[in-house]
């Protein structure tokens, strides 16, 4: 229980703000609980079969490029789709569309600031060779993946029990 004093400050005034903190409460342990379950799939988190298909056979740095940019296109697609199955989830929750945009727009600046990080040269195929292209195709889709477990944590959130 809080107190807090009323208006004359003679006598303490006592707020409930239990049942709220009971019901965060309650909340965090369901994401605890749901992220727990999910993060062996985060862990194995991996690239299609396609893909390892695709790069058993590459010959040249450019068929290398192209598999993995095949890849990332992939992942997008999924992501798209995850995103979008979501938002139907949400359904007319103005607040809940809300924070899942910003969520959504979190995660963009997140994966640039990475993506800059880790190939920060002004020059990339200068710097970086003609390996930067695949290289920065998977780790955008290494990030990509990681977010569509993200989603997928938030849809379990919304399954009926």
């Amino acid at each position: 229980m809080a107190s807090v004093y009323n208006r004359d400050l003679s006598r303490p005034l006592v707020i409930n703000v239990r049942s709220n903190y009971a019901q965060k409460r309650e909340s965090m342990r369901v994401i605890f609980v749901v992220c727990s379950l999910l993060m062996p799939s985060l862990a194995s988190a991996q690239f299609s079969q396609s893909f390892e298909k695709c790069s058993a056979v590459t010959q040249t740095q450019l068929d290398v490029n192209n598999c993995a940019g095949t890849e990332l296109q992939r992942v997008k697609s999924e992501l798209d789709a995850r995103y979008a199955k979501l938002r139907a989830e949400i359904g007319g929750d103005k607040l809940g569309l809300k924070k899942l945009a910003s969520m959504q727009t979190a995660w963009v600046g997140y994966r640039d600031s990475y993506l800059e990080a880790m190939y920060p040269a002004d020059n990339k195929m200068e710097q970086y060779g003609t390996i930067y292209p695949s290289a920065i195709s998977l780790a955008e889709a290494r990030l990509t993946l990681q977010q569509i477990v993200a989603i997928e944590a938030i849809l379990e959130l919304y399954k009926p029990r």
